[in-house]
């Protein structure tokens, strides 16, 4: 080879080559290669070789030159944020980032219940169109899902009043003929008459008559009416009721809806239904054995589960609405009555792609079966609050992978719950799917059988470690048994919320409003936690455990995650008469709903960032957000004059004058920061059940307060 046909870069490129499959260097062979060029170098090559090596500075390695493995582990310690930021730094950065091995650990860190979703091939329309390769365009759709809600960024909201007076002059939604129809009946010569049955409402004050499915919001008009607001393309439908469905009743209120069906309940006996099908308008009226205890709806079925002995009912719109055999055949033991006399849950969940394909699931407590052998033995009653020894606790758990233990018993035999999803194909029954759990579940009024995000994953119970579900919230363990429709398998999630304000107590009396489970558990979507409370902490009798006695005041929404909370909707312009009653949460919509009007937050369409929407202009940067440990108030020295919404605080000299300053107060007590201070001052005296000092307020020392907690004091 002549020396003019050799590229002087031919060596530098051929060594670049050697590289792994992976596409990150070949430590071993670079090195062979460079100490066998040394050993065939001329002394004067080897003089200059030297010479070279001493001019030039050695530089560390960057970020891309890192083996894959390490780039994994590095990013797996960022925020997901971070992750982002350090892909956008530059392109070799964006390589790095982007390879398959290191976007599957980030999914298994941050987005463990997506990871089959991802490496599957299931990813949405949007990631069809975006660049890079695939696993890192199905993580970027999934995280810009997450934090765009963590952070508040939504595009656009719109608030709309449900009131009968105000519903005529309503001009966001376009003039539909049904909604014509509507105005002119309601300023006709008819109107007399009208007005008269918008009085005879005495069922619906009662009762919630709204639903949210898809993008539309159903809700009461007056007793023989309701109205269907489509938020995406700005149409509103009046239904009027028929006399053949109604029958002479008048207690019909909007119950349940999907993006096919409008079902109606009895409000007064639960013992009837009206079916509405949005496609052709038609109606059916169903007689029900005994009263409804659940409903559980998807797309054209309804399924029902009643009191013992009644069993479960399913229908099916097929050219009209068809009762299904019972999902209780010859071969599946289900029993309606535990061992100590009291029914057992069950539920439906359905398939994200398969309508001929029902799960019905049943939670029974199972007699003592032996426990499997676990990896170390905890007790949550060996901790204290401390945000490292939660974590601690909480890593311990989820290495028991052969067994659900949140509280550890020293019996050989323990008597837990058997979770069972039987799966029917057009109603024959196939096979079974069981678990068994030692969790300590809640049954009553908490959501369970609900979807947790747009393809297959269903949540069937829901447990808290008793240890931490104190009404004050410090930290506590949040589980979720969950089962996945798409490859049917059982999974376990558990959390720490932490750094947020008081949620309600998830233990619920019978006497509730029928929405108060979705309040009370809170609705989890994308691996949040939505939930509602009233931001006036002040307002709150700290005697009070339960929240439910005070729903009517319930006027800001909580998102939680592991890192924070986001506290939306606690404006003034936000503030609900009556409160909000119930709450709709999809992957382009949050809906907050009362009995007098509903607000709506678009986080997906751009195409609804103008009027009549109200965009996003700045609004999302005043709502308060809450870290995992806030140890300072964000309003203090706040500039108050201008702003009505801002919350005024005086300091941590008076944390009871701020509800933040006071949340912030409570966790650095319960996490012993306060201990050995000798100041005193005018706070809430959190151990106090005496209401007659100064407004709910005592006077004590801090030294009153022990460095370790008492475990037999049950408000600790």
């Amino acid at each position: 080879m002549s020396a003019e046909s050799v590229s002087p870069n031919s060596l530098s490129e051929q060594f670049s080559r050697l590289t792994s499959e992976g596409e990150s260097a070949n430590v071993p062979l670079r090195r062979a290669l460079l100490e066998n060029l040394v050993e065939v170098l001329s002394p004067w090559d080897f003089i200059h070789l030297r010479t070279l090596l001493r001019n030039k500075k050695p530089g560390l390695a960057d970020f891309c030159d890192l083996p894959n493995e390490v780039v994994a582990l590095v990013t797996s310690q960022l925020s997901c944020k971070d992750v982002f930021a350090c892909a956008a730094v530059s392109r070799a950065w964006r390589q790095a980032c982007t390879r398959d091995v290191v976007v599957t650990d980030l999914v298994k860190v941050y987005f463990p219940d997506y990871e089959d979703i991802i490496t599957q091939s299931i990813i949405p329309k949007e990631a069809a169109v975006s660049s890079g390769p695939y696993l890192w365009r199905a993580l970027a759709v999934v995280a810009a899902q997450n934090l765009t809600r963590m952070e508040g960024n939504y595009i656009s909201h719109l608030k709309v009043s449900i009131e009968p007076a105000t519903i005529v002059k309503d001009r966001f939604y376009a003039k539909t003929k049904s909604f014509k129809k509507y105005k002119q009946l309601m300023s006709g010569p008819d109107a007399r008459e009208a007005h008269k049955k918008l009085q005879q409402q005495q069922s619906h004050e009662e009762n919630d008559c709204y639903a949210y499915s898809s993008g539309r919001v159903a809700f009461n008009g007056d007793a023989y009416s309701f109205f269907i607001d489509d938020l995406n393309t700005r149409n509103r439908i009046y239904v009027t009721l028929p006399d053949a469905v109604l029958k002479g009743q008048k207690d019909f209120v909007v119950y349940q809806m999907t993006d096919r069906l409008v079902i109606l309940l009895d409000g007064a006996t639960r013992r009837a239904l009206i079916v509405y099908n949005l496609q052709n308008r038609q109606f059916r009226r169903v007689t029900l054995p005994n009263r409804m205890m659940e409903m559980y709806v998807d797309k054209e079925t309804i399924a029902m589960t009643f009191p013992p002995p009644a069993l479960p009912h399913v229908w099916r719109w097929r050219g009209g609405l068809i009762k299904l055999p019972d999902p209780t055949p010859h071969g599946i033991k289900h029993k309606f009555h535990n061992m100590d006399g009291l029914p057992p849950w069950c539920g439906f969940i359905f398939h994200h792609s398969d309508p001929e394909v029902l799960y019905f699931v049943s939670n029974c407590p199972s007699g003592p079966f032996s426990k499997p052998k676990k990896k170390f033995s905890v007790s949550p009653g060996e901790f204290q609050n401390s945000d490292d020894e939660i974590q601690l606790y909480i890593q311990r758990m989820k290495e028991e992978d052969d067994y659900d233990d949140i509280h550890d018993d020293e019996d050989e035999h323990t008597t837990g719950h058997q979770i069972a999803v039987h799966k029917f194909e057009n109603f024959k029954y196939t096979k079974s799917f069981r678990r068994y759990t030692k969790f300590p579940l809640y049954n009553q009024f908490l959501n369970r059988c609900r979807k947790m995000n747009s393809y297959g994953l269903y949540n069937l119970a829901v447990s808290i470690s008793d240890r931490f579900l104190i009404f004050e919230t410090p930290p506590y363990v949040l589980g979720h048994i969950n089962f996945d429709t798409r490859n049917e398998v059982f999974s376990v999630r558990r959390q720490i919320i932490t750094g947020q304000m008081r949620m309600h107590d998830f233990q619920s009396p019978e006497d509730l409003p029928r929405r108060v489970d979705e309040i009370q558990g809170g609705i989890v979507w994308n691996n949040q936690v939505y939930h509602l409370q009233d931001v006036e902490v002040d307002e709150r009798q700290e005697t009070e455990t339960r929240w439910p006695e005070v729903l009517a005041g319930e006027n800001a929404i909580c998102v939680s995650d592991q890192s924070s909370t986001l506290v939306m909707a606690h404006e003034k312009k936000f503030k609900f008469k009556g409160g909000i009653r119930h709450l709709g949460v999809d992957d382009d919509f949050v809906v907050a709903l009362s009995k007098h009007e509903y607000v709506a937050w678009n986080f997906r369409n751009w195409q609804q960032a103008s009027k009549p929407w109200i965009p996003n202009k700045g609004t999302s940067r005043l709502w308060l957000r809450i870290p995992a440990i806030q140890r300072e108030c964000p309003h203090f020295n706040e500039e108050t004059e201008e702003d009505e919404n801002a919350i005024e605080c005086d300091g941590p000299e008076r944390p009871e004058a701020c509800f933040a300053c006071e949340e912030v107060f409570r966790k650095e007590y319960l996490h012993g920061l306060v201990h050995g201070k000798r100041r005193r001052r005018r706070t809430r005296d959190y151990r106090s059940d005496d209401e007659s000092e100064i407004g709910g307020y005592g006077w004590y020392d801090y030294d009153d307060f022990s460095d370790e907690y008492d475990d037999d004091d049950d408000e600790y």
